[in-house]
């Protein structure tokens, strides 16, 4: 297996951890081109922008703003879910 550099996933959102990985194309435009972990700085949870080329925490603003990271903490065993929804009706859902 070859490992390619990728300096750029444009709309795209990876999540990584130890037990899965995956990446979807980013709905909210904010959470494009960033690499998310299952690590947290105090209760902020921890991604990484390809843009900035630095590590931010997160809570509602999406990992827009960069904050000191002061006590990184890792979890494990955690692990990313990705919901598929089952539409009955086979209509879009009214959100």
């Amino acid at each position: 297996m070859l490992w390619e550099r990728i300096e750029d996933l444009g709309n795209r959102t990876l999540y990584i951890s130890n037990t899965t990985s995956f990446s979807t194309n980013s709905t909210i435009r904010a959470m494009g081109n960033k690499i998310f972990f299952p690590k947290f700085n105090g209760k902020d949870g921890v991604c990484y922008s390809l843009v900035s080329k630095r590590y931010h925490t997160y809570d509602d603003d999406a990992c827009e703003n960069p904050r000191e990271i002061k006590e990184l903490k890792e979890f494990v065993w955690a692990t990313w879910v990705l919901p598929k929804f089952a539409l009955v009706s086979g209509e879009d859902p009214k959100w």
